[in-house]
């Protein structure tokens, strides 16, 4: 196991929560987090607080990503709390209708910072397999967390108008990881060899 997607937030931290998430800090499990988005209570929610609240201690949680939704230009979800994300992920209008040809075609459109973190949780697994990938031809090794966080950060751009400025990236850039263009890749071996020097840059 790899990452954990908690696609929810609790209003109360406990002693049996932490302990699990220590174990999968002590494994590099990457947590992925919702953070608060409902109503008018936009308070510090878990375990996504867990990543701000430890990071004045010695032992921090790094492998936690408390993720903030926003929507397509990158505003912040209505009632999202803005100081309390790592990164910035659309959470707002997301088709989340069926692909397949043989279900009936209907509008779906979900949001929320839990939506926000399933897309995070699923880039973060599209990066970690690619890293499998070309593992053998990388100058180092690196953990989950690490490499995620590393890539998250290559893709983003810092807020330039809001209180978490300095805090919460917006992840956007996403040329800047996977090949987008339709001539971008010519066969499997280019792939690779893309994925090993990207890597290699950013690790």
């Amino acid at each position: 196991m790899d990452i954990i997607n908690c696609s929810f937030a609790l209003d109360k931290c406990s002693p049996e929560l932490e302990a699990v998430l220590r174990k999968a800090k002590l494994k590099d499990i990457i947590v992925m987090c919702s953070t608060a988005d409902e109503g008018e209570n936009t308070d510090e929610v878990w375990p996504a607080a867990y990543y701000r609240r430890q990071q004045d201690k010695a032992q921090k949680f790094e492998n936690i990503f408390p993720i903030v939704g926003c929507d397509e230009h990158g505003k912040f979800s209505k009632y999202a709390n803005e100081g309390a994300g790592r990164y910035m992920f659309r959470g707002e209008d997301v088709d989340a209708s069926s692909t397949d040809p043989t279900l009936p075609i209907e509008a779906a459109n979900v949001q929320g910072s839990s939506v926000a973190t399933a897309i995070a949780t699923g880039v973060a697994s599209l990066i970690l397999a690619c890293y499998r990938m070309v593992r053998h031809m990388l100058e180092k090794e690196s953990t989950p967390p690490d490499l995620v966080n590393a890539c998250f950060f290559n893709i983003s751009e810092p807020l330039r108008k809001s209180n978490a400025q300095d805090r919460t990236r917006l992840v956007i850039k996403w040329d800047k990881f996977f090949p987008v263009g339709e001539d971008d890749i010519r066969d499997t071996a280019n792939f690779l060899e893309y994925m090993a020097i990207l890597f290699n840059s950013i690790s």
